[in-house]
């Protein structure tokens, strides 16, 4: 009965652990998979930058530096640069 007891209490604290913060609304970081250089899918663009923006990158997860280009033809693209953090720390 003192097993039976002491593996129910084991169970029920490891699920308090798991559970409590996800029942507090605390976020778990999400895992991002940022895609590796492929030198095969490169591509030139020429046009005019538009404007630049930091913010929050669906590619990275993180805070990045992206500019909008105009091409010559009217389209518009956004292009990533770097992380936001790397690229202030060069300047």
């Amino acid at each position: 009965m003192k097993s039976l007891f002491r593996v129910t209490l084991i169970v029920v604290t490891a699920l308090s652990v798991a559970l409590v913060p996800a029942a507090m609304g605390q976020k778990t970081e999400p895992r991002v998979t940022v895609p590796k250089y492929d030198p095969a899918n490169e591509a030139t663009f020429k046009g005019t930058v538009l404007e630049t923006r930091d913010h929050e990158c669906r590619v990275s997860g993180g805070m990045g530096s992206h500019l909008i280009l105009k091409l010559f033809d009217g389209k518009t693209i956004e292009v990533h640069l770097a992380a936001t953090k790397l690229l202030r720390a060069m300047a």
